[in-house]
């Protein structure tokens, strides 16, 4: 009973996607989606399927009446002002749009579904817990260690001369390895797990003299004798790497904290083994943080393709709705209007896919330091949503839902 519980609480997150296939109307999507139903299908045997289908329709509307109040609370007043659409109106829209299309809810705030012309794309977009099972499959006989083992990326990067910060020391299974032993270098450090998803197990340690180090997030300080300690019993469990502190571009200043700036950078091969990119993003760091959380309220700005311009800037609230806002320039300094170094941020990510070229999609993590771009890591599990915010396109709207077919389709073939 246990495990169907489980299978049915992962159903249950699937489950719009598998009903929106019958009013698709673009045959993209509708391939790309029945074959996402086909994987869902064969994780259950025929009774469990039956059995929670029959729950998740029977659930699915009052499921999503509930949501669509209590996300009218939160976000009708605002979008009263902005569109003049009543919270009666966005309530039956949401509830028509998760009963007849089968979107979620939380999406039609956060693509902005309320207006018309975005409205018009709900079909296209990649929405995340779906995009996951997509990526499962076309990487299912994919090696992928390279990019699950960062210590093993960052030799990758090394042997291919790709830019990339150094490694310069390593805590596993209590021991601690660097050029010179039991000495951290006196510099901003940053502390990371060998494997490990976002931001997970992440530190920063800024070298304050006198091998002092302090932790900027929870405010301690340690000598790098009890620092060192510290991590060799933490590597006990999990291996840890070190990473000196990377500071952002000079033109970055005119819109962030002192923490990195990261772009991602999302790279597909098409049917023909050229490599494209779709959508890319940049991350900007708010406040004290030492990286850019999205939950905690970071900004995400869309960049042009092409140029490297900014558009539109979005800071996510604490329920994760991306709001539009201006990005603020400091006053005094140059105003950032595009990427710097672009072009050569764009190389490194085409020429780290093509040598990876047995990967059909990757979601590149790179920065523009004050000594130019770094490529920080790869991703084969990529978060989709911000990517799609206006005016960057729906992925299905681009020649990424076309290739991710294929790759589909090429896989299944392998599969047998």
């Amino acid at each position: 009973m246990k495990s169907l519980k489980r299978k049915f609480r992962k159903f249950k997150t699937v489950q719009p996607v598998f009903m929106a296939n019958f009013f698709r109307s673009n045959n993209v999507m509708k391939a790309i989606a029945t074959i996402h139903n086909q994987h869902i299908f064969r994780q259950f045997n025929h009774l469990n399927r039956i059995l929670l289908l029959a729950l998740s329709v029977i659930f699915w509307l009052p499921y999503s009446v509930i949501l669509s109040v209590n996300l009218v609370k939160r976000n009708g007043k605002s979008i009263k002002i902005k569109a003049g659409k009543s919270g009666l109106i966005q309530f039956f829209e949401q509830v028509y749009y998760a009963n007849r299309w089968f979107i979620h809810p939380r999406h039609y705030y956060y693509f902005s579904l309320w207006r018309k012309e975005y409205c018009k794309k709900k079909e296209l977009y990649f929405l995340e817990g779906n995009a996951q099972n997509l990526f499962n499959i076309i990487n299912k006989n994919v090696d992928l260690q390279i990019l699950d083992d960062k210590i093993l990326f960052h030799d990758f990067c090394k042997r291919n001369y790709l830019p990339a910060p150094e490694i310069v020391g390593i805590f596993e299974k209590g021991t601690f390895r660097n050029a010179t032993p039991n000495v951290l270098p006196e510099s901003d450090i940053f502390f990371k797990l060998k494997s490990g998803y976002n931001t997970r197990g992440i530190e920063r340690w800024d070298f304050i003299g006198n091998g002092m180090y302090h932790n900027v997030s929870s405010g301690q300080f340690l000598v790098s004798a009890h620092l060192i300690d510290r991590y060799r019993k933490k590597s006990r469990r999990n291996t840890f790497f070190i990473q000196p502190r990377q500071h952002n571009h000079p033109r970055f200043d005119a819109i962030s904290s002192p923490a990195l700036c990261t772009i991602r950078v999302i790279t597909a091969i098409d049917e023909n083994g050229m490599i494209q990119i779709f959508n890319p993003v940049l991350n900007v760091p708010v406040g004290i943080e030492i990286f850019n959380h999205m939950a905690d309220g970071g900004i995400v700005v869309c960049i042009d393709a092409a140029t490297g311009n900014l558009l539109t800037s979005y800071k996510f609230e604490a329920k994760g709705r991306p709001v539009p806002v201006n990005l603020i320039q400091k006053p005094g300094m140059q105003a950032i209007t595009n990427i710097p170094e672009w072009e050569k941020v764009k190389e490194i990510a085409l020429e780290a896919h093509r040598l990876l070229a047995g990967i059909p999609v990757i979601g590149w993590d790179i920065a523009v330091t004050d000594t130019g771009p770094v490529i920080l890591e790869g991703n084969h599990n990529i978060a989709m949503n911000f990517h799609q915010l206006p005016p960057n396109l729906p992925f299905g709207k681009t020649a990424f839902a076309r290739i991710l077919l294929f790759h589909l389709r090429r896989s299944l073939e392998k599969a047998g």
